[in-house]
Order: structure tokens, then sequence, then C-alpha cells
């Protein structure tokens, strides 16, 4: 659906000289990107508000979008899987601060933080094939995403200890966890891809 929207809004700038033809199919990635994010953002505003967890999900977000950028993380082939899995994983998020007694909030944050360190130090940045990075991006990125999450533990605890909603550096240390896992994932797929390639080589 999101790929044949973005042609057809494509065609149409194209039609009506907006855009040069030479720059099909840019905007068509653009527009894919365009149209995935705001769907993203409408069903996760949906839930939100329903499930009244409005702050809670913002501070999530903050969490993880900046630092999901930063390290990159697991991309699915298509943006129905893409779709799938953050809502999936928003999901798990509002399970675990709706249902999670208060008295393990704590060890919860410390755990996501030291885990979160671990993968990050261990992992980051995970590229995408559609989208790979030099070597001396790749030592950038490492560097930055070190220093990133180093900065966002600290953050962390001081929303803990400072949010007048107790619930707030929880959310926000979910949100870092939620990336710090997809660094796991991301890994795993790239190394999968790798092997049926080499085997692809050698066939």
């Amino acid at each position: 659906m999101i790929p044949y929207l973005s042609e057809k809004i494509t065609s149409s700038f194209i039609r009506n000289e907006i855009i040069a033809d030479k720059d099909y199919e840019v905007y068509i990635y653009s527009f894919e990107i365009l149209l995935s994010t705001l769907l993203n953002f409408v069903a996760m505003c949906v839930i939100a508000i329903t499930t009244k967890t409005v702050s809670e999900t913002l501070v999530y977000l903050l969490a993880f979008i900046p630092l999901r950028q930063l390290v990159g993380g697991y991309h699915a082939r298509n943006h129905i899987r893409c779709f799938l899995l953050l809502i999936m994983s928003y999901m798990g998020f509002l399970l675990i601060i709706n249902f999670l007694s208060v008295n393990y909030g704590s060890y919860v944050i410390i755990v996501s933080i030291l885990i979160s360190n671990i993968l990050v130090f261990l992992l980051a940045p995970i590229a995408d094939a559609n989208k790979p990075l030099t070597n001396e991006e790749i030592k950038g990125f490492k560097v930055k995403s070190r220093i990133a999450i180093i900065i966002y533990s600290i953050s962390t605890i001081l929303i803990t200890i400072l949010s007048l909603i107790s619930v707030w550096g929880l959310a926000f240390a979910l949100g870092i966890l939620s990336v710090s896992l997809s660094l796991i994932a991301g890994k795993i797929k790239n190394v999968m891809e790798d092997r049926s390639l080499l085997h692809s080589k050698n066939l």
C-alpha cells in the first residue's frame, strides 16, 4: 500500500512538473519513509490516547527515536513488517508500565541501563544493507553511540529521581532498551544476509 501511494504521489508531482523525471526513485523512497513514519505515529497516538498513556509514550519516544537514528538496529524488509514490529515493541512497553509492580520499577530501570550499555558498546552501530556505512563512518558512529548511551543512562537516572511522575524514568529506560535489543536482531539479520550472499557466490 505504501509503495503504491508513494508511486502515485511521485507520478503526480512529475506530471505537474513539481519534480524532475530523474528524481523519480529518490522521491518514491522519500515518500515511502514519510508515509511509513506518519502511519507509525498515528497508530501510536491512537493507542496512547486510548490507553491514557500519552505522557509515558512521549517519554518513551524521546528516548527511542534519537538513539535509534544514531546506533541503528534491525530494519524489516518491508513497511508492513516494520510497522508490526514497532507496534509489538510499543505494546510490550505498555504492558510493562501498566502491569509492573511499582516495587520492581527500579530494578527494571537498572537492568535496562546495564543491558543497553553492554549491547551498544559491543554492537553499535548496526548499518542496514540498503544504507551501508564506510569504515570511517562506523568509527565515528561507534564513538558517538557510546557517548550517547552514557548520556542517556545518566538522563534516565535523573528523570527517575527528579520526575514528579515516577513511571517516566521507567518509560525512558524502556525506550533505550528497545533500541538496544534491536541491535541484536539487526546483527543477526546482517550475519545471515552475509552468509546467504557468500553461499550464492560459491554456487
